[in-house]
C-alpha cells in the first residue's frame, strides 16, 4: 500500500489532493483543525512504534493508525492510568 503521514495542522487539502493524484492513504495529525505539537508527536510515535513491530513485509499501516489513535483514546480517558 502507498501512504503518506502528514504531521500538521490543517492537512485536509494537502491530503485530497494527494488522494487525487493516487496516493492510496493518507495519514493526518491535524486534519481540519490546529493540533498541538505534542500530541501530533505523541500519534506518529505510537503509529510508527507499532509498524516496526511486525514483520517489514507484513506492515499494516491501517491497523498502525488505529492502534495509535485508540492508545491516545484511552490515555485520554483515563488520565493515563491503566
Amino acid at each position: 500500500m502507498d501512504y503518506t503521514v502528514l504531521n500538521a495542522c490543517s492537512t485536509e487539502k494537502n491530503a485530497c489532493l494527494l488522494l487525487q493524484q493516487g496516493v492510496q492513504c493518507v495519514i493526518c495529525s491535524g486534519w481540519k483543525m490546529p493540533v498541538q505539537d505534542k500530541i501530533a508527536n505523541e500519534l506518529c510515535q505510537l503509529f510508527y512504534d507499532d509498524l516496526v513491530q511486525d514483520a517489514p513485509d507484513a506492515r499494516d499501516q491501517k491497523q498502525a493508525f488505529f492502534a495509535a489513535t485508540d492508545a491516545m483514546w484511552l490515555s485520554a480517558h483515563t488520565r493515563g492510568v491503566q
